[in-house]
């Protein structure tokens, strides 16, 4: 079962993904009562008297989640125009973790986040993907105490649209991360963890604007050129037979071990 859960100006939106059949359903505060609305369907409008379209949402999700049916969570998506308390209880009060294959949440503070993070099950957690809105674009955030918790730790794959400190991403097999400005020392930053980190494959910069381009064969040693990509081969240590080649298109940094088989033969072996 895959769920995604929004508020837009105090208007809950339910998505709801089950054996191949998707079900949108609006819950709205309508006079003395709440109106459900199902979106996409030819079901009529129902009105509920007397009752809170946050209260009923609510409770529909604790239903939906409390369903013998309902197993691990396939994915669970969160898009909250403000900070809910009764919205991050469906996982913080509960008796037992919830069971969270690949959580993504749109978010404004680390603090939202702790509201839901800890309390999945690390051992079914995989995949975390986190999105900042445009106004927090350029803020770097620490995540100083996400990056400690368990469900971090036992996580495989993770992507983001804001850079953070770039602490304990060892267990992690791919990070991705959405930048509109990258330097230098972002990638050198790319570079290291993925030196020091024995799980990971792969590791991807998309940007918008960088400038720093001619710097990097001063760094990194001669490229080899394909248009439209740029790639060099680092030495991962001096008698391995993996490689980590950064390649480099007009929007993209990418990171990734090869064989040493596997370079091209004009390429300039540089040490990391």
């Amino acid at each position: 079962m895959a769920l995604k859960i929004s508020i837009i100006e105090d208007t809950v939106f339910l998505s709801v993904e089950f054996g191949g059949k998707c079900r949108d359903i609006g819950y709205k505060n309508h006079e003395n009562g709440c109106l459900l609305e199902f979106r996409y369907d030819s079901k009529p409008l129902i009105f509920l008297e007397n009752g809170n379209n946050l209260e009923i949402a609510i409770r529909d999700i604790q239903l939906l989640l409390d369903s013998k049916n309902s197993g691990i969570l396939q994915k669970l998506s969160i898009s909250l125009d403000k900070k809910c308390s009764e919205i991050s209880g469906i996982a913080k009060f509960r008796k037992n973790f919830l069971k969270v294959q690949n959580f993504s949440m749109s978010f404004r503070e680390e603090t939202e986040l702790l509201d839901f993070l800890p309390f999945f099950n690390p051992s079914s957690l995989k995949e975390i993907r986190l999105n900042i809105g445009r106004e927090n674009v350029g803020k770097v955030f620490e995540f100083s105490e996400i990056s400690k918790s368990d469900q971090w730790k036992n996580a495989k794959i993770l992507a983001l649209n804001t850079f953070f400190m770039m602490e304990n991403l060892e267990n992690f097999k791919e990070i991705t991360m959405y930048l509109e400005n990258i330097s230098v020392d972002i990638i050198l930053k790319f570079k290291k963890v993925f030196l020091t980190s024995a799980s990971m494959e792969k590791a991807e910069i998309s940007f918008y604007n960088f400038d720093e381009d001619e710097q990097l064969d001063e760094i990194f040693g001669e490229a080899v050129r394909h248009v439209p990509k740029i790639q060099w081969f680092l030495k991962i240590l001096e008698d391995s037979q993996q490689i980590l080649s950064i390649e480099m298109t007009f929007d993209r940094f990418s990171f990734s071990r090869i064989e040493r088989k596997d370079v091209p033969e004009n390429a300039v072996l540089s040490n990391s």
